[in-house]
């Protein structure tokens, strides 16, 4: 079946996602709407058809796109970008890379984003977070023209497939002026929407069996399985934070579990609960500055990760960055370090 291929240029097709499964490079699931994903991506992945991937957090946007690019055939590497996470005034070096001396501080030369997806495949990670500058330089990397690294004369043309993630529709982020409506035309006509994990509650069970088929053979360890109540209740939950939240319960569930078997005390709160974590991550107490600095702690460093718990925008979260004056690369360093903030 040909799936999606009755789907007009510009209308989105609804689907879900879940993990991989390695052995068949298919997405994990026995949901109708899952299975036909499977077959989507198998469809577009040799085209050079610019995805739209639209989806709630943790419902597997990058997953897809990775799946995507492994079907397709490209010899190069997928390489997801968060333009949240490029500071003001550095677009055109992340992007385009530069040349030694190019800028204060470019003590070596560098390859832009362009560059390293060169053969393979660029994940733009949340469109809303594109600035002004981000589209303008990604318009041209569109129109084929190519473009010229920081601090070289000469034109660079690299072969790259484009793929853009978002958590709303394309069309709305022109509606709000976050999207440059000329730039929406050389990006929009086949946006997959995935249903969140409450709409396909049938795809819970294969997941938390997956989960714990990975976890035993990273740990090289015996496979725990779940009582009878624990799978009632993860199965009734609604999973706001979808299979990334899934993903967290099930691995952290696994190491706490006794005697091989997932009781629910093993469970993470909010799962025996019921309920969905506060809007601002847990982090509504402290001054601006602390849960600023909890939430990139909890996040890695990762800016964009970190406007999640805090709901609200990296711009806004980089704007604390400098008027607080945190120190990311501690707190990332902390992070490669393995230490607990």
């Amino acid at each position: 079946m040909d799936v999606g291929r009755d789907t007009p240029p510009g209308e989105e097709a609804r689907f879900p996602c879940g993990e991989i499964q390695a052995e068949s490079w298919t997405l994990v699931g026995t949901h109708r709407s899952t299975l036909e994903l499977n077959e989507w991506c198998v469809w577009i992945a040799p085209t050079d058809i610019i995805p739209g991937i639209i989806g709630e957090t943790g419902t597997g946007k990058r997953v897809v796109a990775s799946l995507i690019h492994s079907l397709s055939g490209r010899s190069g590497l997928f390489v997801p970008r968060s333009p949240g996470e490029i500071p003001p005034g550095l677009v055109h070096a992340e992007l385009y890379g530069h040349a030694v001396g190019a800028f204060t501080g470019a003590v070596r030369s560098r390859p832009g984003w362009f560059v390293k997806a060169d053969k393979g495949t660029a994940l733009i990670d949340e469109a809303r977070e594109m600035s002004p500058e981000f589209q303008a330089a990604l318009r041209d990397a569109l129109d084929g023209y190519g473009f010229q690294p920081v601090g070289l004369e000469r034109r660079v043309i690299p072969d790259v497939r484009f793929m853009v993630a978002s958590r709303w529709p394309l069309r709305e982020l022109v509606a709000t002026e976050k999207l440059q409506e000329d730039l929406y035309y050389r990006l929009c006509g086949w946006e997959i929407r995935l249903v969140p994990l409450r709409e396909r509650r049938e795809d819970i069970v294969p997941l938390i069996e997956h989960f714990l088929d990975e976890e035993a053979q990273r740990r090289d360890g015996p496979r725990v399985c779940c009582s009878a109540e624990v799978l009632e209740m993860m199965t009734g939950y609604d999973w706001p934070g979808n299979v990334r939240q899934l993903k967290r319960a099930v691995v952290g569930a696994s190491q706490l579990a006794c005697e091989g078997i997932i009781r629910l005390e093993d469970l993470p709160n909010d799962v025996r609960d019921g309920s969905a974590p506060a809007a601002s991550g847990g982090l509504s107490a402290g001054s601006p500055r602390e849960q600023t600095m909890l939430a990139l702690r909890r996040a890695g460093g990762n800016v964009t990760r970190a406007a999640d718990i805090l709901n609200v925008t990296p711009t806004t979260v980089w704007r604390r960055v400098r008027q607080f004056d945190i120190d990311l690369g501690e707190i990332r360093s902390r992070k490669e370090g393995g230490s607990v903030g």
